[in-house]
């Protein structure tokens, strides 16, 4: 996913039901770099833990809303 062009959408998010979701929709950890689909289809978390996603629970987690970012995959 490093090829890949992403722009951002929000680096402000101060509560999970504030961030988008969708296919084009990505999250980003700045603690481990990690850049996860919002919309997995198994359980999914960063290298570090600050992001998880529990797909089971509908429910995203964030430890540090300071290293969370929203981004969105930019068409070659």
């Amino acid at each position: 996913m490093k090829d890949q062009k992403f722009k951002i959408i929000s680096d402000k998010i101060k509560d999970t039901s504030e961030a988008m979701k969708g296919k084009d929709i990505y999250y980003k950890c700045t603690i481990c770099g990690d850049i996860i689909p919002s919309v997995p289809n198994d359980n999914l978390g960063c290298q570090c833990g600050n992001i998880f996603i529990d797909v089971d629970y509908v429910r995203l987690a964030i430890d540090d809303y300071r290293h969370f970012l929203v981004i969105k995959k930019m068409k070659n």
